[in-house]
């Protein structure tokens, strides 16, 4: 009886946890698409001093826009490992 009682409490919570964890997902793609929609700058798209390779290479890596790609290499004064880092 007492085992049954664990394995009732030990589901209950198992899916409280998956209820918490599919609400936090939930509500960072909603955040994700936010961010996502909102326009970037011509500023960032300006690549003046950025070596094309580095761009492409930090686009690829970390998997973000062109624009996004120069800025974290601006931030991070052309380090490519940092700039794929943030």
């Amino acid at each position: 009886m007492e085992e049954r009682s664990k394995s009732a409490a030990a589901d209950k919570f198992r899916r409280t946890e998956a209820a918490e964890s599919a609400k936090v997902l939930q509500e960072a793609k909603a955040e994700e698409l936010v961010v996502s929609e909102q326009p970037e700058s011509e500023e960032e798209l300006d690549a003046e001093g950025v070596e094309p390779n580095d761009i492409d290479l930090v686009m690829s890596q970390a998997g973000v826009s062109r624009s996004k790609a120069v800025k974290a290499l601006r931030e991070n004064k052309n380090d490519i490992v940092n700039a794929i880092m943030v």
